[in-house]
């Protein structure tokens, strides 16, 4: 191949990323117009227009969409040679970096670390714990590759869901609280003080939503920036924790401490997802994660169906 056809399909490959011309020649450090030169070879070449301009930018065509996972590999794998140190015979090694949460590490990490040494050896995982909004930011500017978490439905093309869980709430309390002795009836559920995980520091959930819709409030006694610490910060007290179910078996070592019941309140199920940027569709690695992120989501899930074996219903007041 010759090497002006190489040079093409690093063009191709900018384009691609950054959906613009003018970003993908400052990627490439190359004049716009020698861009734009290129991509009409590669129309010529492939007969499709490939990139198509719309007001935001540009937008691959279907063909494009086709060839760009074969084109971006085969342009990181060049430049993974010419990375390559004198008598070095081993590829620079990719790092792949995810923002989650104590719960998202408990859930997934060990089923995401396994699927990157089993399938691709030459990966290294980077781990954060960044907040809701800084995550989202990050993805979009591509300096993390996946964020999960609880994140607001994004109306907008530049970012890509993947649901990985729908996890059911629990109630959990000491098993020798008194208050619940008998049950817990919603009056319960109100007068007792609760712990809230809160990744920001904030003092209000979905439950108190749910409340408010009743005209009901609650007392936080207690709020935490962990999943995992949570549920034994009620052991010894008064205090209730709702949670979701998969947490509670994060923490099989509290079973024989708490009583588990159905929220006295209706809540939905509490959605994680992974948030990517949509420029990576054409990257079968991140593709590969996020499947693998929600083959790691059902087997939890399926583990969390335990918790329904234990789960005692809210009292009805009486």
């Amino acid at each position: 191949m010759a090497r002006t056809d190489l040079n093409a399909l690093s063009v191709f490959a900018a384009l691609f990323t950054e959906l613009h011309v003018t970003r993908a020649a400052a990627k490439l450090g190359v004049t716009q117009s020698a861009v734009s030169h290129a991509l009409r070879g590669l129309r010529d070449r492939f007969d499709d227009q490939l990139f198509e301009r719309t007001a935001k930018g540009l937008r691959p065509t279907k063909r494009a969409i086709e060839l760009a996972p074969r084109v971006i590999e085969a342009v990181q794998a060049a430049e993974d040679v010419f990375r390559l140190r004198p008598g070095a015979i081993a590829r620079v090694p990719r790092a792949l970096h995810v923002s989650m949460s104590d719960y998202g590490v408990a859930v997934f990490l060990r089923g995401l670390s396994h699927w990157l040494s089993s399938e691709h050896e030459g990966v290294n995982l980077r781990v954060s714990n960044r907040p809701r909004s800084e995550a989202i930011a990050e993805v979009e500017a591509r300096k993390l590759d996946v964020a999960v978490g609880v994140f607001p439905a994004m109306d907008h093309d530049r970012l890509r869901q993947t649901l990985l869980l729908q996890d059911p709430f629990v109630t959990v309390a000491w098993k020798d609280n008194p208050h619940v002795a008998k049950g817990l009836t919603l009056s319960t559920f109100v007068e007792l003080p609760h712990v809230l995980v809160s990744l920001g520091g904030g003092a209000r959930g979905t439950v108190d939503e749910s409340l408010e819709r009743r005209g009901l409030r609650r007392r936080v006694e207690l709020a935490v920036p962990s999943f995992i610490l949570a549920p034994e910060l009620v052991v010894g007290t008064d205090r209730l924790l709702t949670i979701t179910s998969t947490t509670l078996t994060l923490r099989p070592e509290l079973g024989d401490q708490l009583v588990v019941f159905k929220p006295p309140v209706d809540l939905p199920l509490m959605d994680i997802v992974a948030v990517t940027h949509a420029r990576s569709d054409a990257d079968t690695l991140l593709q590969d994660c996020c499947r693998t992120l929600a083959l790691v989501g059902r087997q939890a899930i399926a583990q969390g169906r335990s918790m329904g074996r234990r789960l005692r219903p809210a009292s009805k007041p009486r």
